[in-house]
């Protein structure tokens, strides 16, 4: 009976140090390309926020891919990218981290290409245009999504949605998304603008909610 219910405890033990592993720390590598192009875009900085919090920078000084190593489980992570000249700020989120490592695909797109295909000119006098593309999974279909900055003081409605004349500063914002189709919301309560007179992209899956 002893060697019994030693065995049952050496297996009981076995489980939970197996779902620590599978839920411990993960690399997570984004790969940043233009959204028109497909080419590799290098010299972006990758900033982590976990649960509306910013925190380590990471930058690809000499290539399109920045791998952010040893990342703790969570269900709250987006990240900002921070681009070269002459390309929008990218706020991509909300995603999971639980033991795995994951990669994303990252597009990013130049004030030029926003204002051509998109017709979004750059903002002035201190505001901030939000361009928003909502997808049912990261690189999946897009979604007609509508977004209420700040209590419903700057709405939009589209693929992509966009938004003008947010006020900068202040700098940080509470976004929220809604898919049209389904409901589905997604809520970014501290999305931080990186400076006025810019265009932000954001770029969000709805898949990635719970």
């Amino acid at each position: 009976m002893r060697l019994f219910v030693f065995i049952v405890l050496i297996g009981i033990l076995m489980i939970v140090n197996g779902c620590q592993d599978g839920f411990g720390n993960a690399n997570l590598t984004f790969n940043i390309i233009n959204q028109l192009t497909g080419n590799p875009v290098i010299g972006t900085e990758v900033r982590l926020v976990t649960n509306g919090v910013p925190g380590p920078e990471f930058e690809g000084v000499d290539t399109s891919q920045i791998v952010v190593p040893d990342v703790p489980p969570d269900d709250d992570y987006s990240v900002i990218l921070y681009t070269p000249i002459g390309s929008a700020p990218v706020w991509f989120g909300p995603f999971r981290v639980a033991g795995s490592p994951r990669t994303f695909d990252i597009q990013v797109l130049t004030y030029q290409q926003l204002l051509a295909s998109y017709g979004v000119a750059q903002p002035t006098n201190n505001t901030v245009t939000l361009v928003v593309f909502g997808y049912d999974r990261f690189g999946g279909t897009p979604l007609e999504v509508q977004v209420n900055v700040d209590n419903s003081a700057y709405t939009g409605t589209g693929t992509p949605a966009i938004v003008t004349g947010i006020p900068f500063p202040p700098a940080i914002h509470n976004v929220i998304l809604t898919a049209t189709a389904t409901g589905q919301t997604v809520q970014f309560p501290s999305l931080l603008f990186t400076n006025p007179n810019i265009i932000m992209v954001v770029r969000a899956s709805f898949a990635e909610v719970r």
